[in-house]
């Protein structure tokens, strides 16, 4: 996530922490922090999948993760009006862009 242009980091209007031990995957996590920033469903927000390749998604968080290197990770998309933050630690914050 950049900064904005005073150097400033806002804060998320959603943050989820994936927990990798129910077998749900990441990017089930982020439409779980979608919908809470927008206030709906995730069911009934368009599918990230029209935003962003999940299974590539999936598939680096846990590279990085059976590597020992999830802090390593940190991938930074745009959906809709919202930014996401996902880092490899199962972080994701979404954020309104500045």
């Amino acid at each position: 996530m950049a900064a904005s242009d005073d150097g400033t980091y806002p804060e998320p209007v959603a943050r989820v922490a994936h927990d990798f031990s129910i077998g749900e995957s990441v990017s089930t996590t982020v439409a779980t922090a979608l919908g809470r920033a927008a206030g709906r469903d995730p069911a009934r927000i368009r599918p990230l999948y029209d935003h962003i390749d999940t299974d590539a998604l999936d598939a680096l968080v846990a590279h990085g993760i059976e590597n020992g290197c999830g802090h390593c990770v940190s991938v930074d998309f745009s959906v809709d009006e919202f930014d996401v933050c996902v880092r490899g630690d199962g972080e994701v914050s979404v954020y309104e862009p500045f």
